[in-house]
């Protein structure tokens, strides 16, 4: 991520040709686009790019869901309710609270 001066969020989601035919590419990324437009009021806003793997083909909505949440929490770019909170109840927490930012720009993180 790339932290930004801006009030909204971009991303960017990149699907390799090896993932599969371009019908299952789209279905991917509309599946990650809806998972972030849902999920929008919970992320901190930066740019995003997100680079998908072959593992994502076949996986149900809900696993994709946790293990972009959990990823982004993990990294805290998410605002969550508490300092303890699971991936699954990022999917409740209507309170936002600000943490410490803490820069992971160039790393790369498998979900």
């Amino acid at each position: 991520y790339v932290p930004t001066k801006y009030k909204a969020s971009k991303f960017g989601i990149s699907v390799s040709a090896k993932v599969g035919k371009s019908y299952v590419r789209s279905r991917v990324k509309r599946v990650v686009s809806e998972i972030i437009r849902l999920n929008l009021d919970k992320i901190k806003t930066n740019n995003y790019v997100l680079v998908l793997r072959s593992d994502i083909v076949g996986v149900e909505y809900r696993d994709v869901e946790q293990a972009l949440l959990s990823t982004l929490s993990r990294e805290m770019l998410i605002h969550s309710c508490s300092e303890t909170t699971s991936p699954s109840e990022i999917l409740s927490c209507s309170e936002t609270k600000t943490q410490n930012e803490t820069s992971t720009a160039g790393k790369r993180y498998d979900c």
